[in-house]
């Protein structure tokens, strides 16, 4: 036998194998799904006898979603499915934000297979909710159910069109339970549109990709949320299902949405971690209750109520805070320019270890995305750190000069963070402050700061801006 009929047998030999292990892989992977799926148990098959029913009563209401785009600089079209359901006979229609986010076409399929295109009504990319509308009336709806009717165990069913599955009209079904309320997922999810998921209903419901933005339905056929995001746990395997329940801050967004107003969140400006034991241990704190203030954001609410890093936020207007996403959460049931009571403790000096209770307010700011990547990509630039001053400066960004108002082509360096009790705190300088001169030497940039600073012995009398929207709340 040659030396070619030799590798090209071994190639040959090799190649089966593969398709084999990929064959069987590909086997014991849906075997799998329906094992999980059989394995729930007598429930599940009650549950679906019990939501026969139900299900072709509802599935009439929910419609199948088609979008398309173009990637940038390109020709290549991307299709993605999604799902919806009616609510208004009108036309009008729920969905995820996330499923018809940035696209060119919506195509909508309902029930009875008629298709139309869609338009955009309103959406909210942070709660992930869209109203979508289609030119028809008459058309089955589903009534929504408040999220206090909704119990741990109670059966619940989730319609969609997985994985393009139900593009036909014809919504597919899964079942299962509540096993919890009132979840957070605090790992981010989709920090470029800032999205914040809480408040939701787990379930251990078997979705699939394609089913967002279909209903989840209890046994009456009302929608009781709106599925978004599906998990699997780290030790069992076992899939869960995460829906947006429709509980009055959502309800409010909703209507907001159909008449095609923004829906506006509340922003604090503070960044916080949870307190840990060496915390704990420095101030003898009994409870591991409040949270700890990392960071402010320069000229907003939380900053120009003058908290401090440090600071241990422990309530918002008599509500405990016990985590940085229940601050999160708090601070998202006010509006824009509500003033809200911080109580808040400081350590009495850096180095001390007993804790003092103050009371602060702060005047709410609109959460905009682009303010959020502003100081993002702010905190990410170079600083220059003078640390006998007490001064960390930045470069002026076009960012800043428009959240600050300032005129576009000012120059100067930002004064970042000042250290208390050296030179520019002395100054009375704040984070926020725009430095344009260090004694007489005009300053436009850090590399002009930096060349002045080391010839001096000292601070010098400084001049800066002090921007109107920095002191006004």
């Amino acid at each position: 036998m040659s030396n070619e009929t030799i590798k090209y047998s071994k190639f040959l030999t090799i190649f089966l194998v593969t398709c084999l292990v990929v064959i069987l892989g590909s086997t014991v992977y849906v075997f799998s799904l329906a094992y999980q799926q059989s394995q729930s148990g007598d429930n599940y098959r009650i549950w679906e006898k019990e939501f026969s029913h139900v299900i072709s009563q509802a599935r009439k209401a929910v419609v199948a979603i088609k979008t398309t785009q173009h990637t940038n600089n390109s020709n290549i079209e991307l299709n993605n499915a999604g799902s919806g359901f009616v609510f208004d006979a009108n036309g009008y229609i729920l969905t995820n934000e996330h499923v018809i986010h940035d696209v060119e076409t919506i195509r909508v399929t309902l029930a009875d297979q008629r298709q139309f295109f869609a338009s955009v009504i309103s959406s909210d990319p942070r709660s992930d909710l869209a109203i979508i509308k289609i030119e028809a009336t008459d058309l089955p709806k589903l009534e929504l159910a408040l999220s206090g009717s909704i119990s741990i165990g109670q059966p619940v069913a989730a319609l969609g069109n997985p994985l393009g599955s139900g593009s036909d009209g014809r919504a597919v079904a899964t079942f299962g339970q509540v096993i919890r309320m009132n979840q957070t997922l605090e790992e981010p999810v989709d920090t470029q549109n800032d999205r914040f998921y809480n408040n939701l209903i787990q379930t251990d419901v078997f979705i699939l990709p394609g089913s967002s933005g279909g209903p989840l339905i209890d046994m009456q056929a009302r929608a009781i949320g709106i599925n978004t995001a599906t998990g699997t746990g780290l030790q069992t395997g076992k899939h869960f299902g995460f829906a947006i329940p429709f509980d009055v801050s959502v309800v409010n967004k909703l209507v907001a949405l159909k008449k095609g107003e923004p829906v506006q969140h509340a922003f604090l400006g503070v960044e916080t971690t949870p307190i840990d034991q060496t915390t704990a241990n420095k101030y003898q704190l009994k409870q591991l209750s409040g949270i700890i203030v990392k960071s402010t954001l320069i000229g907003f609410p939380a900053q120009k109520a003058n908290l401090l890093p440090g600071d241990i936020i422990t309530h918002i207007n008599g509500n405990a805070i016990t985590s940085p996403s229940e601050l999160i959460t708090i601070v998202g049931k006010y509006q824009p320019h509500d003033i809200i009571n911080i109580t808040y403790q400081r350590p009495t000096a850096p180095s001390s270890s007993t804790l003092t209770q103050q009371v602060t307010t702060a005047k709410l700011m609109p959460r905009r995305t682009k303010d959020i990547h502003g100081s993002i990509e702010e905190a990410n630039l170079k600083s220059l750190l003078h640390r006998s001053w007490g001064l960390e400066l930045k470069p002026l960004s076009n960012w800043r000069k428009s959240q600050l108002q300032l005129p576009t082509k000012q120059k100067g360096v930002l004064v970042y963070h000042v250290t208390p009790g050296l030179p520019a705190d002395q100054q009375l300088i704040k984070p926020g402050y725009v430095i344009t001169q260090l004694g007489s030497k005009k300053i436009n940039n850090l590399k002009e700061f930096y060349q002045t600073a080391k010839e001096l012995p000292g601070l010098p009398r400084v001049t800066y801006i002090r921007p109107q929207a920095f002191v006004e709340n």
